[in-house]
């Protein structure tokens, strides 16, 4: 029987029987619906082409990509890393450049494998956390048709990759059924911690979804004390791979040093810096590559897709109030759920508080760090409020198809007039200058 289902022919009638039934189900689906499927289908195909085509383009250093790459030739040479971030990350990056060379696509391969894997992870994350694969499909479009994602994952940086492993930690903590889970959830936010450190924020959601679905023992949150044992085990091992000490008093004290370093970091100024609140309403985002040839200009901005922008800062600033209301006025709350059940508000309350989890140290850095902080440091905030308007799009499209079919349309359209400077695709500075239409968007 297992024979006849792994042989050539089986494997045909299978996926012909796939084909059929998803066919069926196509054909089942009222008009705003089908409308809306095809859409998701072109922004999760188009954002995986965006991501890789020309991927090695330009074959030079661009943005903050010089001081991960050096470094990550460094472990991979066995001579000592001297950037100010943790190791893991660098030595993925070195991964790639193991496989094709010291060349652009070797230091751009890890991340963009990351950044391709992060659509896959947002179609699982959203699909589990509401209990709908329409969810998670939705989560997968938005994320793939999303420039501040496809500019990070066509670069050598680090940020991609410490919120895949974050993500991953999140989706162990909601799939948790026993201790192991719990444990297993901390090592992954341990492994981001080490590529990043703010990773380690994802320490505060994961620990409420476990308490909140209540099916481990509320002791078993303890095992999230993993994270900074894998950090620091990581970082040994990187140290030893350089013929650096690497006890764990010589470790921490790498640690301690870089920490201190980074709170110098306030009394610099860099002209792509911006203020922590300006990331959500897309103050300052960076052309994160740019290339001239001729007339031509090629860009990757992380120009995010200014409708799931707005609405998801909306939502941050509006759900809170609206929470309020509902415990003070208990009247509405039969109208609110009758929109939005009660997992779905649930859930939204985890996701604006792993967004503010994120969004913390920068306001509280603000006497330290200064105006020394970037926009990228808002990709993980920006994924859990694109997690859950994927949510609650799927949710209202039950009731309001049509509603949620013009959105997605509108959405959709903006994305393709994005997409020359997402792509990198060659334009005039006239045309990119069309769409980057505030000079703080602008190189």
């Amino acid at each position: 029987m297992s024979n006849t289902a792994s042989s050539p022919m089986g494997i045909v009638e299978s996926a012909k029987a796939t084909y059929e039934r998803l066919q069926r189900d196509f054909r089942a689906m009222s008009m705003p619906s089908q409308l809306i499927t095809v859409m998701i289908c072109v922004m999760i195909v188009g954002g995986v082409i965006l991501r890789i085509q020309s991927v090695a383009w330009p074959h030079w250093f661009t943005f903050d990509e010089e001081p991960f790459v050096r470094n990550a030739h460094n472990y991979a040479v066995g001579v000592a890393d001297n950037n100010d971030h943790p190791p893991f990350g660098k030595l993925l990056i070195a991964v790639g450049m193991t496989m094709f060379g010291y060349n652009s696509l070797g230091w751009r391969f890890v991340p963009l494998c990351f950044g391709l894997h992060f659509i896959v992870l947002g179609y699982f994350f959203a699909r589990i956390l509401f209990d709908d694969r329409r969810a998670g499909f939705m989560a997968a479009a938005f994320i793939a048709a999303d420039g501040f994602y496809i500019s990070y994952s066509r670069s050598g940086l680090l940020d991609g990759t410490m919120i895949c492993l974050m993500l991953w930690g999140l989706v162990a903590a909601v799939s948790a059924r026993s201790w192991f889970g719990v444990l297993l959830s901390g090592v992954l936010i341990g492994l981001s911690t080490t590529v990043k450190w703010s990773g380690a924020m994802a320490a505060i959601p994961a620990a409420v979804i476990i308490l909140m679905q209540r099916r481990v023992s509320i002791f078993s949150v303890l095992w999230l004390g993993v994270i900074p044992v894998v950090h620091t085990l990581v970082w040994m091992g990187a140290l030893k791979m350089t013929d650096q000490p690497c006890t764990a008093e010589a470790t921490w004290k790498v640690i301690i040093d870089l920490y201190k370093h980074h709170l110098e970091l306030g009394k610099y100024k860099n002209e792509l810096s911006s203020a922590w609140w300006g990331w959500p309403i897309l103050w300052h985002p960076v052309v994160i590559k740019l290339s001239t040839s001729g007339l031509k200009s090629r860009y990757s901005s992380s120009v995010g897709n200014v409708l799931f922008w707005a609405t998801t800062t909306l939502t941050v600033v509006a759900f809170p109030i609206m929470t309020v209301v509902l415990l003070v006025k208990t009247k509405f709350k039969r109208y609110w759920l009758e929109i939005l059940d009660r997992r779905t508000t649930n859930v939204a309350l985890v996701m604006l508080l792993g967004w503010l989890s994120f969004m913390a140290p920068w306001i509280l850095a603000r006497n330290t760090r200064g105006n020394y902080t970037f926009s990228h440091y808002y990709l993980p905030c920006y994924a859990f409020m694109l997690v859950l308007l994927a949510g609650v799009c799927s949710k209202l499209e039950r009731k309001f198809p049509r509603h949620v079919a013009v959105y997605l349309g509108i959405a959709f359209a903006i994305a393709l007039f994005y997409v020359p400077v997402w792509g990198e695709f060659a334009l005039s500075v006239k045309s990119a200058n069309m769409r980057l239409i505030f000079p703080n968007w602008r190189p």
